[in-house]
């Protein structure tokens, strides 16, 4: 139903409008202008609010994506460091990439603009990479464990193999993309931790 509210909203303000205009010209006195002034004043608040509204919306988005990227620069330099953890302390449990956020902002379609249409493309390529390389993980996991005495060699080839390589190509793409095109419209400043770890990594 509230789909419904602004247009029945707008319908009214926009009826009411040509009302007072008619008014206005078959009796051009101070109440009639008063009250055109005071329509076009609702109706013009109308689009700024919904604009607020979503530029709020865009912010909160990115913010949240933002987060999520510097919890996945974590998890890619834990896997970077299983390789040499292996040798001492055998099969690991494996942490994995987190992308909730990442389908929320897609399914939210608000990146799909032409505006933003490299973060579009961005977006879509990490969830892909994250998803591979999170099934990888479990099935690098799941092995390990039964067959301990290998699980060097396959960390091993899980942290050097070209999968892995492109999941962090794709990571660190996005995430210094974020920093350098979106930085001023999330509020998150250059040197916050959260960028900190982009550079660190990168």
């Amino acid at each position: 139903m509230h789909r419904y509210i602004i247009p029945m909203t707008f319908s009214l303000l926009i009826a009411a409008l040509f009302a007072a205009v008619g008014w206005l010209i078959v009796a051009p006195e101070f109440e009639p202008v008063i009250t055109c002034l005071t329509l076009l004043t609702a109706i013009t608040g109308l689009f700024i609010d919904r604009w607020l509204s979503e530029r709020e919306h865009r912010r909160r988005l990115l913010r949240s994506l933002t987060h999520e990227i510097y919890l996945n620069l974590q998890v890619l330099k834990q896997l970077e460091q299983i390789t040499t953890a292996a040798s001492s302390n055998g099969p690991l449990m494996l942490p994995r990439f987190y992308n909730a956020t990442l389908s929320i902002v897609i399914a939210s379609g608000v990146f799909s603009t032409d505006m933003d249409s490299q973060l579009w493309k961005m977006l879509h390529n990490w969830l892909q990479r994250s998803n591979e390389t999170n099934n990888r993980l479990t099935a690098t996991e799941a092995y390990t464990l039964q067959n301990p005495a290998s699980a060097s060699l396959f960390y091993e080839k899980l942290s050097k193999g070209e999968v892995m390589v492109q999941t962090r190509d794709s990571l660190i793409t996005l995430s210094k993309h974020l920093l350098n095109a979106y930085c001023e419209e999330s509020g998150i400043e250059e040197d916050t931790v959260l960028f900190a770890v982009s550079k660190s990594v990168s």
